[in-house]
C-alpha cells in the first residue's frame, strides 16, 4: 500500500512485468497493448502498475549500478527533462 491508499495487487505486478518484458524485447505493440492495458484501468490502478514499475527499474539500476550509479542516471533523466522542457 502508498500514502495514496493504493493497493498493489498481482495484477498490477503482472501488467508491470509484461511491460518491462515488452521494453526488453523492443516490441513496440506488446508496448503499446500494455499502457493501453493500464490506461484502461482508471488511476489508481495505473499508479500501482507505475510503483511496480519504478520499483522495478530503481531495484535493477541498484544492482547493475550501485547505489551512486542508480542515482546518477536518475539525476541525468532530470537534467535532460529541463534541457527537453527548454527547447
Amino acid at each position: 500500500m502508498t500514502q495514496l491508499d493504493v493497493q498493489i495487487e498481482p495484477q498490477h505486478q503482472a501488467i508491470a512485468a509484461r511491460l518491462g518484458l515488452a521494453a526488453v524485447d523492443g516490441s513496440a505493440d506488446r508496448i503499446d497493448n500494455g499502457l493501453s492495458e493500464v490506461a484502461a484501468l482508471g488511476i489508481p490502478d495505473a499508479l500501482a502498475v507505475l510503483a511496480v514499475q519504478s520499483r522495478n527499474v530503481a531495484a535493477a539500476l541498484v544492482a547493475s549500478q550501485g547505489v551512486d550509479g542508480a542515482r546518477a542516471v536518475f539525476q541525468r533523466t532530470i537534467l535532460d527533462a529541463g534541457v527537453a522542457d527548454d527547447e
